[in-house]
């Protein structure tokens, strides 16, 4: 976000102290992410493009709540995106992902849906437990390695 919009959000908020907030447009290592994790209060994927969203599971795991859009995976807090078409974004050519391609369009997020719900959970600062138990129980490789074999045989009897 520009700095402007930041110092809005700051002057709205009104209080003695604010969040740090670290923006992260490239690739992370590993350790990157864990230390990432482990430092934070809060974790935002504002990414139009994720599926499994494997990054907020980890977050979740770490106890710290996660913001994301609604595009598969886990959502510890949604936020919404502009209907499709109206303000899509085309997707450029990515060398590291090939399958992002032109002509694809990205959604876009709602900035002021984002900027609520992070302003929400700022102000909550309320346990995560609930959905760390959920991460734990339900995206654990027995669970999720159970789902894919499953679903694999239902495919293999429709041959």
């Amino acid at each position: 976000f520009p700095v402007t919009i930041i110092q809005n959000w700051k002057a709205e908020l009104n209080l003695t102290s604010y969040p740090k907030i670290y923006l992260c447009k490239e690739l992370l290592t590993e350790n990157q992410m864990i230390r990432l994790h482990k430092t934070g209060d809060c974790f935002v994927n504002a990414s139009s493009g994720e599926g499994w969203l494997r990054p907020m599971e980890e977050a979740i795991l770490y106890g710290n709540p996660a913001i994301s859009g609604d595009n598969g995976g886990i959502t510890d807090y949604p936020i919404s995106y502009h209907k499709v078409g109206s303000t899509s974004v085309k997707v450029t050519s990515q060398p590291h992902i090939p399958w992002y391609r032109p002509p694809m369009k990205w959604k876009e997020i709602d900035e002021e849906g984002l900027a609520n719900m992070m302003k929400r959970v700022y102000s909550s600062h309320r346990e995560n437990k609930d959905a760390q138990n959920y991460v734990i129980e339900h995206f654990n490789y027995q669970t999720v390695g159970n789902q894919m074999k499953n679903r694999l045989e239902e495919i293999y009897k429709l041959l």
